[in-house]
């Protein structure tokens, strides 16, 4: 069976999808901001209350991991309004060998197969294709129709593991 369909990816779901990739640049973030934290209560808190010095350390480490991820979202934002074709419109074709998407735009062919993806995780408006822990390929369901995306669902639970 070949399952073949046309669409695309908001900029809404494409951001989210890049913001939640990156987790390990989350987990440098946390803890350079508990270091810049634990510098500045040792400098500056010493003299403060118990409760006052957890408030202020609570405030100052939410400020600062707040500016680190808005930095991030807005590095995506203007790649993105850079390169506006990286989230365009795709075909995407599925047989029995592996997943081909196309983007007419730029005359772009990728070809992966089936053992290649690591796990599929299913989402209410798309699926996500991992091929590894930086690279996820993100099919939405809007680009097949509707009896087709049971059908696809089938066929991915026989070709990919189902990851949760």
């Amino acid at each position: 069976m070949i399952y073949q369909g046309k669409g695309t990816l908001s900029l809404k779901d494409s951001l989210f999808l890049n913001l939640t990739l990156i987790t390990n640049n989350y987990l440098i973030y946390a803890s350079f901001t508990l270091f810049l934290c634990f510098i500045i209560f040792m400098i500056f808190m010493g003299d403060y209350t118990v409760n006052r010095q957890i408030v202020l350390s609570i405030l100052i480490f939410l400020f600062i991991f707040s500016s680190f991820i808005l930095a991030e979202a807005l590095s995506l934002i203007k790649s993105v309004k850079k390169f506006p074709k990286s989230i365009g419109y795709r075909v995407f074709i599925m047989d029995k060998d592996g997943l081909q998407i196309i983007q007419p735009s730029n005359d772009g062919t990728k070809f992966f197969s089936w053992n290649e993806f690591e796990g599929l995780i299913n989402r209410k408006k798309f699926w996500l294709l991992r091929l590894n822990n930086q690279q996820i390929k993100a099919i939405p369901h809007a680009a097949f129709k509707e009896n087709e995306v049971q059908e696809i669902n089938h066929f991915f639970s026989e070709k990919i593991r189902i990851l949760n």
